[in-house]
């Protein structure tokens, strides 16, 4: 029902400042010309309701509380108050420079490092470093794994071609053409 009443206001107001031939000098003109336009309509309303409610309880058997429509009210607007503006802040003073040691923590040497004699280590690091020379060790003491033989870029071109070759054959093969 709030609704449906609030929907039928804005309908009249609407319809008023569109229609009407007179425009209000304040909004205080403007309520009572939509006051005006808007009680034919809510009476109307009202009296819809009315029946629509007598209908309905006709049919359950059930009374119905019917709620007279309510006054319209004319509400004037009071003037907002001000804020005083805020107080300005003092003035700063001149910039403060503060030294600062700088604070170096002590370094951690870690556990002291014994000097390696293992003959098997020292042969890993020889082959791992590339035969760089390590104490003890000479480099051709050194049995170093051959190195694998890699194919040339051209080699390499070649076998991608022909495997190219072959995975289209495959294809057509599969495909039946």
């Amino acid at each position: 029902m709030k609704f449906l009443i609030f929907n039928v206001m804005v309908a009249v107001a609407l319809y008023s400042m569109v229609r009407s031939d007179s425009v209000p000098a304040n909004i205080q003109d403007a309520v009572e010309q939509i006051a005006n336009v808007a009680a034919p309509v809510i009476g109307a309303g009202a009296g819809m309701v009315e029946d629509a409610a007598e209908e309905f309880a006709g049919r359950n058997d059930a009374p119905v509380a019917v709620a007279a429509p309510a006054e319209t009210a004319v509400v004037t607007a009071s003037p907002v108050p001000t804020a005083a503006p805020p107080a300005p802040l003092p003035p700063l003073g001149p910039p403060v420079v503060v030294a600062v040691a700088p604070v170096v923590p002590p370094q951690d040497q870690g556990p002291a490092i014994a000097a390696i004699d293992d003959p098997e280590v020292l042969a890993r690091r020889a082959e791992v470093l590339g035969g760089q020379a390590t104490p003890g060790i000479q480099a051709d003491e050194v049995a170093v794994a051959e190195q694998p033989a890699f194919m040339t870029p051209a080699q390499r071109q070649q076998e991608l071609h022909r495997l190219a070759r072959e995975m289209e054959l495959v294809f057509v093969q599969k495909a039946g053409f």
